[in-house]
């Protein structure tokens, strides 16, 4: 069970950005089955982005199923594709950890 304590903004959104970190972070704040979900949704629409830009061709090569050449805008969408995901991570966890905390100095 987490203990009902406030916990740190900034420590959570550093949290958030470190992969396995970011799930203890929401475990602190009881949303870790909600982050689970999100991040799960997070990677259907990033699959089916990268299904519809690339053929199937280069869909097999961006994800390693054969060997080829990399296109020139493979990573632009890699880079953008994670960035877009690490946003959306951060606002959550800060967005909920601030309903934590209020929620936390209310009982109090």
């Amino acid at each position: 069970m987490v203990k009902k304590e406030p916990v740190s903004i900034n420590w959570q959104t550093l949290f958030a950005i470190i992969p396995i970190i970011g799930l203890w972070a929401c475990y602190r704040i009881e949303k870790l089955r909600l982050y689970l979900i999100v991040i799960i949704a997070m990677l259907a629409v990033e699959f089916y982005i990268t299904l519809m830009i690339f053929d199937e061709q280069d869909f097999d090569c961006f994800w390693g199923l054969i060997e080829c050449e990399q296109t020139p805008y493979e990573p632009l969408v890699m880079y953008l594709e994670t960035v877009v995901s690490f946003a959306i991570s951060i606002v959550l966890i800060r967005k909920w950890t601030r309903e934590w905390n209020s929620k936390i100095s209310k009982n109090s």
